[in-house]
């Protein structure tokens, strides 16, 4: 395939750019273009997602598990607490991969699909000229989901997990742990998370942030040791998940369409810095993203506030683990699960953030905002 042109292009392929596809095939005139997907390597089949959500979710026929309770755990403070109007839910990387692979791609002749990688893009002649490692394409509409910026000097939110089965009851189906910091480690910032999948069966994890990559080996030791001490050692290991996502404190997006790429997924700032959490986020933004390929909105931006709030908390966790840790513990004693999680959604107003930050020790954010730029 060379010199071909298309409607569209997508750069980058992964989660974003099939969740972009999935909505803009709602669309009547989606059959008509025609659309070239690139994507060096498919990974999406390692991946676990999870995210909360009010129902009638569009990817509601991928949840695999889902829980009404959630549980947070710190030194000498435990809360369980219903988070209605919300299900945390999950999505295994196995599923979600196999609808676009197996039904979506195959559902659509408009869409090819080439595993290459991006060289280098161009915005000529009024087009867009993408040149990969063998061939060159050319396009009206470049969305791209290549990572923009250098990642060596931001923290770095690294798991390691197992899916892991017990013979006899061990867990509660509908109650997950969000955060358990009462195992941390001295010094790091560091807690784990329980999704039961069963009564008999969960995936634990292990989460650090940190701006220097952690041996799994590390991350294993801490784990079985956690697992032990918490739910005994008779389990076995049925699966492992490792990963890495830079939680970067400045993204943008531009809203034009010529001369810059259309921005999705991580480099669009749809990976919460402060938290990890981006599945909701792109789905968000991917329905958006499509009514205004079709003309119809302006995509949404960020407040600019929640920038600020993800960078002082992100500073806090880079300088002083503990205090962060500390700040986690008198959040979740104060407020309700729900309200955080409408807080880490983006959608409260200046007043609820205000009642949610009078609970905080406030030295540690305000000692850090002339640092801001």
């Amino acid at each position: 395939m060379k010199n071909v042109s298309y409607d569209i292009i997508i750069g980058g392929g992964g989660a974003a750019g099939r969740i972009l596809l999935f909505f803009l095939s709602n669309y009547s005139s989606f059959s008509s273009k025609k659309i070239l997907f690139i994507e060096e390597e498919n990974k999406l089949a390692d991946k676990t997602w999870c995210f909360w959500e009010k129902g009638n979710h569009p990817f509601q026929h991928l949840v695999s598990s889902k829980w009404d309770l959630l549980n947070f755990e710190a030194e000498n403070f435990q809360t369980q607490q219903s988070i209605f109007p919300y299900s945390y839910s999950c999505i295994r990387g196995e599923e979600f991969d196999s609808f676009f692979t197996e039904t979506f791609f195959p559902s659509w002749k408009n869409i090819s699909y080439l595993k290459s990688s991006v060289k280098h893009s161009s915005f000529e002649d009024n087009q867009w000229r993408i040149q990969t490692n063998t061939s060159t394409f050319f396009c009206n509409e470049y969305v791209s989901n290549l990572p923009t910026e250098k990642h060596h000097s931001c923290l770095l939110q690294q798991f390691y997990g197992e899916y892991i089965t017990f013979s006899r009851q061990t867990f509660e189906r509908n109650a997950a742990t969000l955060m358990d910091f009462s195992e941390g480690c001295q010094g790091k910032f560091q807690f784990f998370y329980v999704l039961p999948i069963d009564e008999n069966s969960a995936l634990i994890e292990c989460t650090y942030y940190y701006d220097q990559l952690i041996q799994k080996d590390v991350f294993k030791s801490q784990l079985d040791a956690y697992i032990s001490k918490r739910f005994g050692t008779d389990y076995k290991i049925n699966a492992e998940e490792y990963g890495v996502i830079p939680l970067l404190e400045k993204t943008q997006i531009d809203h034009t369409y010529k001369k810059v790429p259309i921005l999705i997924g991580q480099s669009a700032g749809m990976i919460k810095p402060s938290t990890g959490y981006a599945f909701q986020r792109m789905v968000e933004d991917a329905q958006l993203l499509a009514r205004m390929m079709e003309g119809e909105i302006t995509r949404r931006t960020r407040p600019r506030r929640f920038h600020i709030y993800d960078r002082l908390l992100l500073s806090i966790i880079r300088e002083d683990a503990p205090k962060a840790t500390y700040i986690f513990k008198k959040l979740f004693s104060k407020k309700k699960i729900s309200d955080i999680l409408l807080f880490l959604d983006e959608d409260t107003t200046f007043v609820q953030e205000l009642a949610l930050f009078l609970h905080l020790p406030w030295w540690p954010f305000l000692k850090r905002i002339k640092n801001l730029k």
